[in-house]
Order: structure tokens, then C-alpha cells, then sequence
């Protein structure tokens, strides 16, 4: 409850989050993604190693996974990743995260 009160008087919205990006490939983002696809929430990965990419789709089915480098604004508009309702950054590199 206090939360909602505090987006208010900030005048922004609490809408119920259902598309989800991570940025990053890593364990807590596998784990991560299980959790937001119980919810029911859809969940797109953003990974430049191919290799982890190919497991994460073998591991999580119900997520999409992008193979490319999420540090790169072209990859990101392509994928339409601006639009998602909430963004996570997982990397292994604080400045990408940040």
C-alpha cells in the first residue's frame, strides 16, 4: 500500500509488470527468469555468447533468448528492448549494469 502511495505522489503509475529484458546470461538471470515465467511474465535474455545462449534455450524454454551484445543501442532497438515494462542488468561487468 505504501508503495502505490508513493508512485502516486510521484504521478507515476503502478502497472503490472508482464514483459521482463535481462541483460546478461548468467545464473541468477536462469533463475530469475524461472521465477518471472511462474508469474506468468514474459521474459526475453540478452546474451553475446553464443554458447550460453544455445544452454539458456535449452534451460528456459518460455524465454526468449537473443544472442548479441546488449551493450549496443542498435541490438537493443532492434529487439524493441525499450519497450519491455522492466529491465535487468545481470552482467559479470558493473559499468555494463550500470
Amino acid at each position: 500500500p505504501e508503495l502505490k502511495r508513493c508512485f502516486q505522489l510521484m504521478g507515476r503509475p503502478m502497472t503490472r509488470v508482464k514483459d521482463v529484458a535481462i541483460l546478461g546470461g548468467s545464473r541468477i538471470a536462469t533463475y530469475l527468469t524461472w521465477e518471472l515465467s511462474k508469474s506468468g511474465m514474459h521474459v526475453r535474455i540478452i546474451e553475446k555468447d553464443l554458447a550460453k545462449c544455445e544452454r539458456l534455450s535449452e534451460t528456459l524454454p518460455n524465454a526468449l533468448i537473443i544472442n548479441g551484445d546488449g551493450t549496443n543501442n542498435e541490438v537493443l532497438e532492434s529487439e524493441n528492448i525499450f519497450k519491455a515494462d522492466a529491465f535487468v542488468s545481470l552482467t559479470d561487468r558493473d559499468e555494463d549494469n550500470l
